[in-house]
C-alpha cells in the first residue's frame, strides 16, 4: 500500500515537470565529496528513477533468496502499467 501511494505522489510529481524546470540548474554540496555541484535538474530526476531501479533489483534479490515469490517484474507481465 505504501508503494502504491508512494508511486502515486511520484507520477503527479513528474507530471508537472515543466521543460524549463527540467533545464533549471540546482547547486548543492556533498556531504561525501564536499565539492559543490551544480547539475540540470534533468539529471537528478534521470538519477532518481535509475537509482530506484538499482534498489528494487536488491529487493528482488533478497526476497528470491529468501524463497518469497515477489511476482512478475516484467513490464510485458504488467498490462496496468503498459495500458495505464
Amino acid at each position: 500500500a505504501h508503494r502504491k501511494e508512494m508511486d502515486a505522489r511520484i507520477d503527479r510529481w513528474a507530471a508537472g515537470l515543466t521543460e524549463s524546470a527540467l533545464d533549471a540548474k540546482l547547486e548543492f554540496t556533498s556531504a561525501l565529496t564536499k565539492r559543490t555541484h551544480t547539475p540540470t535538474l534533468w539529471k537528478i530526476v534521470a538519477h532518481f528513477f535509475n537509482h530506484q531501479t538499482h534498489h528494487r533489483g536488491q529487493l528482488t534479490a533478497l526476497l528470491c533468496q529468501a524463497g518469497v515469490d515477489y511476482g512478475g517484474t516484467d513490464l510485458l507481465l504488467m498490462p496496468h502499467v503498459l495500458d495505464g
